[in-house]
């Protein structure tokens, strides 16, 4: 007898076979966007928190206040993300909706809370002469 096509065990084995190895495959790209998103957020902290100290080292005199939530009572000077964008001490092509310059955490989703980071505050402060400076969490 002369066999022409296949049977509908062997198609359906076929398309177990493939959802199997599609599902596995979407998991690893899944885990390395996720690595990649963190990664990227950690070098803008990093980006960030330079431009800070860069700011701070030009503006020594603004560094008088305190800075309760790091524990400095003294030498500390806290302002926006927005702040070091709008003064030139980070340039970004990010935009938001309404086209103004924004810095986005690449590990949250756009509606969620913290997915802009303007408004995120930075803690500038002296030490031995030494400008620091954390974004806050």
């Amino acid at each position: 007898m002369n066999k022409k096509g296949f049977t509908l065990i062997e198609l359906m084995v076929v398309i177990i076979i493939i959802a199997v190895v599609a599902t596995v495959g979407m998991a690893g790209v899944s885990g390395i966007t996720s690595s990649i998103k963190k990664n990227l957020w950690s070098k803008k902290v990093t980006l960030i928190e330079e431009s800070a100290r860069n700011y701070g080292e030009d503006n020594t005199m603004l560094l008088v206040g305190s800075c309760p939530q790091i524990g400095k009572t003294s030498g500390c000077l806290d302002i926006p993300v927005e702040t070091l964008i709008s003064n030139g001490y980070i340039t970004t092509k990010e935009r938001d909706k309404n086209n103004k310059k924004v810095i986005t955490n690449d590990t949250k989703e756009e509606n969620e809370k913290g997915y802009y980071v303007n408004n995120t505050r930075v803690y500038i402060y002296k030490e031995n002469n030494i400008v620091y400076a954390k974004l806050a969490e």
